[in-house]
Parts: structure tokens; C-alpha cells; sequence
């Protein structure tokens, strides 16, 4: 696969986890690390044809549809759609940065 392939595979796989609000863990479950997945996911690292095969197969997917273009779009539901608008106009840049810091040391993680 080339790297546009692997690219849209990656990204096309994290829309498919979260459109079914899958948490990695789960996601991953006897697959791969939550740690690889996570370097996958984030790009880092490529996914194997054989990890990819797995995930196909668990998930009954397609590769044609994993190798298209993704759409973001389908992640942009009402609620999404607001909660950034609010943090994109209605507060402040330093709302903004305490917001960023409270998601980031005190939501817990899932992985």
C-alpha cells in the first residue's frame, strides 16, 4: 500500500471507532497493543497488512472503503458542531488554554 492508502486507512479506521464510540482499548482487543494502535492512529507508524487484515475481519469492513478518501464530516454532528463553535468564538484565547489544560491532566485516559 502506498502512503496516501496508509493515510486514509488510519484516518478512516479512527472515524469508524469513533462514529461507534468505540474506546481504543476495546477497539484493539485482541489485535494489537492499545500502544501501537495509538502510534497508528496518530501516524507515527504505519498499520501492517496483516494487523489490517484483523481489523477487517473482526469488523466486517471493507478495504475499498478503508483506502478512500475519509470523511470527516460524518464526525460533525449538532453537538460537535456547537461545542467548537463555543470554543472556537464564544470564549476567550486564555479560556481557551485553561480548557485545553483541564481536558488534557483531568479527563481520564483510556489507554
Amino acid at each position: 500500500m502506498n502512503e496516501t492508502q496508509a493515510n486514509n486507512i488510519r484516518h478512516n479506521l479512527w472515524i469508524f471507532r469513533l462514529r461507534r464510540k468505540i474506546p481504543r482499548h476495546i477497539f484493539v482487543r485482541d489485535i494489537m497493543s492499545v500502544q501501537a494502535y495509538r502510534e497508528i492512529e496518530y501516524g507515527h507508524e504505519a498499520i501492517s497488512p496483516d494487523m489490517l487484515k484483523k481489523f477487517i475481519e473482526k469488523y466486517d469492513l471493507k478495504r475499498k472503503h478503508l483506502t478512500a478518501a475519509p470523511n470527516f464530516a460524518s464526525l460533525l454532528d449538532h453537538p460537535t458542531r456547537k461545542l467548537i463553535e463555543y470554543q472556537r468564538v464564544a470564549i476567550s484565547s486564555t479560556q481557551r488554554k485553561h480548557l485545553m489544560h483541564f481536558l488534557r491532566d483531568f479527563l481520564p485516559r483510556t489507554y
